[in-house]
């Protein structure tokens, strides 16, 4: 198992290291046993950051999470786009409604979070309920 390369303490360090542990376990490197604590303590950092992320969403960006890297000259994530532009789809009412329904911070973050494909799915089957409702 290669070392990681940085020592960043953000998700791609994390993802790094999981991978990195993965061809391990398949080159026989790293025994299962190791390798389940790294996974275990994989999990334990990743609901930490979903802790962290809901944090962020519910004080409108007021809370910087820690595993997200930071660009120097921004106090914002990188990981949020810079704009909708990037995804190259239409911004519907409908998709608007479903994301602050869904309280995110922009239609960025929802993407970022649910994915492209599954935010569009998600934003329809959420139109879809709500005119049955009405």
């Amino acid at each position: 198992m290669e070392n990681a390369k940085t020592n960043s303490n953000d998700l791609n360090e994390l993802s790094n290291i999981l991978f990195d542990t993965l061809r391990g376990v398949v080159s026989k490197e790293v025994p299962a046993e190791q390798a389940k604590v790294i996974s275990n303590m994989g999990n334990t950092i990743i609901a930490n950051a979903k802790v962290q992320l809901e944090a962020y969403r519910q004080t409108k960006g007021g809370f910087k999470p820690s595993f997200i890297a930071l660009d120097e000259s921004e106090t914002k994530p990188v990981l949020l786009p810079k704009t909708s532009e990037q995804f190259k789809f239409t911004i519907t009412p409908g998709l608007k409604e479903y994301v602050q329904f869904k309280k995110y911070l922009s239609i960025e973050e929802a993407m970022v979070v649910e994915g492209k494909e599954q935010l569009i799915l998600n934003a329809e089957a959420w139109i879809i309920e709500k005119s049955k409702v009405k």
